[in-house]
């Protein structure tokens, strides 16, 4: 909150008064650009004139620039340091900067020059919780309350405070006292709305959030915190409009996230020209990681018309291969080239839909053959189209179907290639573009001399992805640290599989937030659980299993003053990690080769532990969690990963179907059995196996159906090793939509850490858990 009050005035001369009289006019009327020139020009006549140094800072701050307000504010408090409301705004211009030690000093001294000065302490307070200093900040806010019984906003602050503390009864006491002061006063509704929201009831937390939009129509939280109450109904269009309104006053992270968990619940997406730029918006940006859109993306790109158009008469011949002219009729490859969102998708993120998997099929067969043919000149809409053709080929592994006559085809192109390449001869782009959809171009003889040749924009992005960041993941697995050897025989065959198949593929990462201290980070994340802080702003995190390293990266970003340490049995899934890693100037994560069961030997300990996705792998999956809970410090949280055995039931029967039928986890295999599971009993039998997003590349296909070891639980199971091992259930990870189902379906269970219930509820919506059960456990003191 910025403190825009006039201060005391010294003038040095009429003209100096004048032009200072003048500016202030300008800044009450919220001509900000004419205040500053009026500062500037009173400043030029005298630069000691304190009123507008100061206000010049006030201007820079409402324009969101505390950068620029710190110099003007420094240079007053210079002259007379007794002025609060400049310590004032200097602390709220340095927090703003992230410079929060000097923030508090200047926050201490106005209160010190100013005892009642309320937005002080508030803010003082509320910068404590944000550093996660839960301690400091009740001192300084029940001090404050202590002292100013009757103010609404210390009443509010407190609130947030116990919210954060995870005591919700008292704060909801605090916040209803604010509003007795002060019956508008929006923080106090919009908190309120909160902890009435995180109890399911919903209607009555949505009505708070509209009265804090009544008293303050910009309040983004508010606006965030209604979309979210919506989604838990189920009004997921009411929860989009909110949503987009709040996006239209200030593009938060946190509003382009909620936007994204809104994309993924419609069944149907809108068919408007401006939600599908939203989508290009939300992919490549990126809002999210680009595979929690790549569903609704993948429907969204069949409205426009000529997909549409084509899909349909792919679906009439297929099998067969349309020529490209069969394939568009009217439509030109110029007009396919020009979907934003098809080029966005193609090169973001696997396809994950089969109808649209078809067409590009297809289509890659229809450039193959336009690339072969001697009167084709390959224009700039056809090599754009190619090139975003074969980046998605690349990113799902060539998993497409694959016919005799076309790789007979796509061979001899590549063997032309080759040749060409080798005596210096000029290569056609729609040739290269269309040899990288069947073949990555790091494996062609003498790749490394396609870097050398000037190449159009597109080709030159093609040979980013799948030349030259190859070449840099060989060079970083020499580099790779191994801090325990692989001496168990399945830990050598997981090793196997995902040296073969780094395990997943990704473009982007999920943006960087605000990053959070840890216990502050776990209190938004499960704001109902019985937690217990662990009392540390400096952490020490374990990601064991950390694959290609996305998650791990996510980690590093979200957690403040991280130390992590990211381990997995595969080189080649580390170096995929540690290219991202470095690309995106992290350095904060320590990667290495090793085996999880031998980490006993590290002699080194942590606050939180992350499992996700390695547990089920093991030969022993209970023994390899009593070897990570040995490594976890007191109260330090696990984030653990378990498979299902009620969400993979058809996926344990497609396994036997591929059992039966001799298929092996080779990439041949892997696409003739992904037809065949499609086709089954008309395409009924396995729908919910071929509908996963995981069923779309080769490797993470291999990882649902051919996985060399896999073990699913159930939720009895894992209750009864939490109360062997003396550890708090905290709650899983779930969409607060079906959070808010199971609080309807379980009122009594406010925390919604009762496991009994949670089976129950299971089995009334079985596929609640398709990806994993994904929960945390905190261990005792």
């Amino acid at each position: 909150m910025i403190n825009s009050r006039s201060v005391g005035e010294r003038t040095v001369g009429d003209d100096a008064s004048q032009l200072f009289a003048l500016a202030v006019r300008h800044h009450r009327a919220g001509q900000l650009g004419e205040a500053e020139t009026a500062y500037r020009r009173t400043l030029a006549v005298d630069p000691d004139h304190f009123g507008s140094l100061y206000h010049l800072g006030i201007v820079a701050l409402q324009r969101g620039q505390p950068a620029a307000a710190v110099e003007p504010i420094g240079r007053a408090i210079a002259l007379n340091p007794d002025a609060a409301e400049c310590r004032y705004n200097m602390a709220v211009a340095l927090q703003s900067l992230g410079r929060l030690e000097q923030a508090a000093a200047h926050y201490e001294e106005a209160i010190r020059l100013k005892p009642d000065y309320v937005e002080a302490q508030v803010n003082l307070g509320l910068m404590l919780l944000q550093e996660g200093k839960l301690d400091a900040a009740a001192a300084q806010l029940d001090g404050a309350a202590a002292a100013n019984q009757g103010s609404a906003e210390i009443h509010c602050a407190r609130g947030n405070l116990r919210s954060a503390q995870g005591r919700p009864a008292e704060a909801e006491s605090s916040f209803r006292r604010a509003l007795e002061l002060e019956p508008d006063l929006p923080a106090a509704h919009n908190g309120i709305g909160i902890l009435l929201g995180a109890r399911g009831r919903l209607a009555e937390a949505s009505r708070h959030f509209r009265a804090a939009l009544r008293r303050k129509p910009d309040f983004i939280d508010a606006y965030n915190n209604l979309g979210r109450a919506f989604m838990a109904m189920g009004e997921v269009d009411n929860a989009l409009g909110a949503l987009r309104r709040a996006l239209a006053i200030n593009e938060t992270a946190d509003t382009r996230l909620l936007i994204v968990q809104c994309m993924k619940m419609l069944g149907v997406p809108p068919d408007a020209e401006d939600f599908r730029a939203l989508l290009v918006r939300a992919l490549s940006e990126p809002w999210t990681r680009p595979t929690d859109l790549a569903r609704i993306a993948s429907r969204a790109v069949k409205q426009e018309p000529a997909l549409n158009e084509a899909i349909a008469r792919v679906a009439a011949a297929w099998p067969r291969r349309l020529s490209a002219a069969e394939l568009l009729g009217s439509r030109s490859i110029g007009e396919i080239a020009r979907i934003r969102l098809l080029r966005c998708l193609l090169q973001t993120v696997p396809v994950s839909e089969l109808k649209l998997e078809r067409f590009l099929t297809v289509l890659r067969a229809a450039m193959l053959r336009l690339a072969a043919s001697p009167d084709t000149t390959g224009d700039a809409g056809a090599v754009e189209l190619c090139c975003a053709l074969a980046e998605q080929c690349f990113l799902n592994e060539q998993v497409f179907a694959r016919t005799d006559e076309e790789m007979g085809e796509a061979r001899r192109q590549r063997d032309i290639v080759v040749a060409k390449l080798a005596c210096g001869e000029p290569i056609p782009e729609l040739v290269l573009a269309a040899v990288a959809c069947y073949f990555p171009l790091h494996t062609l003889d003498g790749a490394g001399r396609l870097l050398d040749r000037s190449w159009s924009a597109p080709v030159a992005e093609l040979l980013l992805q799948q030349v030259r960041e190859p070449a840099e993941e060989m060079e970083l697995r020499a580099s790779i640290l191994v801090l325990t050897p692989i001496d168990d025989a399945v830990s050598r065959r997981v090793r196997e599989q995902y040296e073969d198949n780094p395990y997943p593929s990704w473009v982007r990462a999920e943006p960087p937030a605000q990053p959070l201290p840890l216990d502050l980070h776990l209190q938004r994340r499960l704001p109902l659980a019985p937690f217990v802080p662990t009392g540390r702003t400096e952490v020490d995190v374990l990601i064991a299993g950390c694959g290609t390293g996305q998650h791990a990266i996510e980690a590093a970003q979200r957690l403040l003053g991280a130390r992590l340490l990211a381990v997995d049995l595969s080189r080649a899934s580390l170096a995929f990690a540690l290219r991202k890693t470095r690309a995106l100037g992290i350095g904060s994560i320590e990667y290495a080769q090793a085996d999880l069961l031998g980490l006993g030997s590290l002699a080194r300990s942590f606050d939180l532990i992350e499992a996700l996705g390695v547990l089920h792998h093991l030969a022993d999956p209970l023994a390899g969690w009593r070897r990570l809970l040995a490594l976890l410090r007191p109260r330090g949280v696990m984030a653990i990963g378990l498979y299902s055995t009620i969400a993979r039931a058809e996926i344990v029967e497609a396994r036997a179907f591929i059992a039966e039928r001799g298929y092996r986890p080779t990439a041949d295999d892997i696409r003739r059995c992904r037809q065949e599971l499609i086709a089954a009993d008309g395409g009924t039998r396995f729908r919910t196996v071929t509908g996963a997003e995981d069923f779309f590349t080769t490797s993470s296909c291999r990882d649902l159906l051919f996985h060399v070891q896999e073990h699913r639980f159930t939720l009895a199971q894992i209750a009864d090793f939490i109360a062997a091992n003396g550890l708090a259930f905290l709650g899983f990870d779930l969409p607060h939509y079906w959070t808010a189902r199971y609080l309807e379906r379980f009122p009594r269970d406010t925390r919604m850490t009762d496991l009994a219930s949670w089976e129950a509820f299971e089995r009334e919506h079985p596929n609640l858990f398709s990806g994993m059960y994904q929960f945390c456990v905190q261990k005792p003191h």
